[in-house]
């Protein structure tokens, strides 16, 4: 007999939500960063999704770093999307400092929260797509004396996006924003929204963003 063979679209399923599904497991007290981009609203969304699924006893913490991008304000808006789908409320608590390099602005927030009483904090890293060059030094991190995972580090943003797309939920995926740039909507110039324009073509999915980006919703099938 044939053993089953795996769709695509369950197989993404598996590589997303199996590793969420082994932390709700195997700890109680967990920390969640959100940074209102599209990775960390995932990871948040499916924290409080497969709580429900599973019936754990999961408490949560929310997270975040103030960053130049009024990161701050997007994180509030993904929160309470997320809390008012689930019934659920929310402080942010605010850690770390955005006066350091990018790079250690996460590492910063991680040591400072580690003081709390919390089993384990998850981020909602991805790794750099081959074809975008030059990219954030993305990578696991090992901090001496804090307890943390990234359980996509080693996918690639297009994974997320299907998982997104298979949850149905547009609306939480809108008010995402990936941009560098403090401004009112995404510049579609910079590495970031590049690679969510590549992510979303390479699932054949329009960006739902508010507001869109001007630049790769007509050019990303010629850039990439």
């Amino acid at each position: 007999m044939k053993k089953p063979v795996l769709s695509t679209r369950m197989l993404n399923k598996i590589m997303v939500r199996e590793p969420i599904i082994e932390l709700l497991k195997a700890n109680k007290k967990i920390g969640l960063f959100v940074s209102g981009g599209l990775d960390s609203a995932l990871v948040m969304y499916l924290a409080h999704l497969l709580r429900e699924e599973l019936q754990t006893d999961n408490e949560f913490k929310i997270y975040t770093v103030n960053r130049p991008n009024n990161s701050l304000v997007r994180t509030r808006g993904v929160v309470d999307w997320i809390s008012n789908k689930f019934g659920v409320t929310y402080d942010i608590k605010q850690v770390g400092t955005n006066r350091v390099h990018h790079t250690l602005q996460v590492i910063s927030g991680l040591r400072e929260a580690s003081n709390d009483n919390v089993d384990i904090f998850i981020l909602g890293d991805t790794k750099n797509p081959n074809e975008l060059p030059g990219g954030p030094n993305r990578r696991s991190m090992n901090l001496h004396g804090v307890v943390q995972a990234q359980p996509w580090v080693n996918l690639t943003k297009d994974y997320l996006v299907r998982e997104f797309i298979n949850c149905n939920v547009p609306e939480l995926m809108a008010i995402t924003y990936s941009c560098e740039k403090p401004d009112d909507k995404p510049c579609g110039e910079c590495w970031h929204c590049d690679e969510r324009a590549l992510a979303f073509a390479k699932c054949g999915h329009p960006d739902p963003q508010i507001p869109p980006r001007e630049k790769y919703i007509v050019d990303v099938n010629y850039v990439f």
